[in-house]
């Protein structure tokens, strides 16, 4: 009997690999509330692919969980590429923040390709009494305990990023993770917290209404969209942190599949439209091959590994 299941279902996966693709609508699983910069990444990408591929490619928001609720809906779909997963680095963090996960982001996934990387920054409300980092670190330290920081969820490069500058500028900020970065910096915005530690994608459009101070970003280099904005890393040596969304399949989804997706991807990555709307947004587009997205799911495990290790509180 065993053997006949598992003719079955090679037969089945045969029968995918061969007929057109895509054969039907797409529905791209987004594990983020509209608004995120995984949200406005994935309506354009999924605009340009359905123009390409010649069948819509629908935007379903997920969100919950810190990205586990979209992730596990793509693990259980049927591994034919017509449902995809766009999620956030998340994808690879939750394995060490959350160890009891209903998948494995490493066995049952296949790797599409990269989208983009992700400016973060840390912003502030304007009623805070600080106009650059150095000075909201002194307001910080005079008050530990006392000032919360919000981030699209646990595990996030953004709450990395928080605990890490805690960590390294001797301050102590309360994290509060938000199901997304939509709803952390609209809190922000009204003065419901303080500080937030958000992509640019989310914080930019605030920032130029002067409704938003941003002190810092956590890349390594200055972003050319806000070359005034300073670097954590001009304060703290070697401090770099990004985020990054991908594309993934389940697992089993036939080598051809992903190959054409992979393809039209990068297309789609390469035009001037995407990568001014993106960059605009804060947002570097990247194309990987699938072999990338899958090395950096897993470099990313062992980094966030090494980070709970050396004692930054994560979760």
């Amino acid at each position: 009997m065993a053997g006949f299941g598992a003719a079955l279902l090679l037969g089945k996966g045969a029968a995918w690999a061969s007929e057109p693709y895509p054969s039907k609508p797409v529905r791209l699983i987004v594990a983020w509330p509209p608004g995120s910069s995984a949200d406005t990444s994935a309506r354009l990408l999924a605009q340009k692919l359905a123009e390409s591929l010649g069948h819509a490619f629908v935007v379903d928001n997920r969100p919950g969980a810190s990205g586990i609720v979209g992730a596990e809906a793509v693990a259980r779909a049927a591994p034919d590429g017509h449902t995809l997963l766009f999620n956030t680095a998340n994808q690879a963090s939750n394995r060490v923040v959350f160890p009891k996960l209903s998948y494995d982001p490493l066995t049952d996934f296949a790797p599409v390709s990269l989208i983009h990387r992700n400016v973060l920054s840390i912003a502030i409300h304007p009623s805070l009494p600080a106009r650059t980092l150095e000075e909201f670190l002194l307001h910080a330290r005079a008050r530990p305990g006392t000032l919360s920081f919000g981030t699209p969820g646990m595990g996030t490069p953004h709450q990395l990023a928080g605990e890490l500058l805690n960590q390294r500028a001797g301050i102590d900020m309360l994290h509060i993770p938000y199901k997304g970065g939509g709803p952390a910096v609209a809190d922000l915005v009204s003065g419901q917290i303080p500080v937030s530690v958000a992509s640019l994608a989310a914080v930019l459009p605030f920032m130029r209404a002067g409704r938003v101070r941003l002190l810092a970003i956590t890349d390594s280099a200055r972003y050319e969209e806000i070359p005034e904005v300073a670097t954590l890393a001009e304060s703290f040596p070697g401090f770099d942190v990004s985020g990054w969304s991908g594309v993934f399949a389940p697992a089993g989804t036939s080598a051809a599949v992903i190959s054409r997706l992979n393809a039209e991807i990068g297309r789609a990555l390469k035009l001037a439209e995407t990568r001014r709307t993106m960059n605009a947004a804060g947002l570097v587009a990247t194309h990987s091959s699938p072999e990338a997205l899958g090395k950096l799911v897993r470099d990313d495990i062992e980094r966030w590994t090494q980070v709970v290790r050396s004692g930054v509180k994560i979760g």
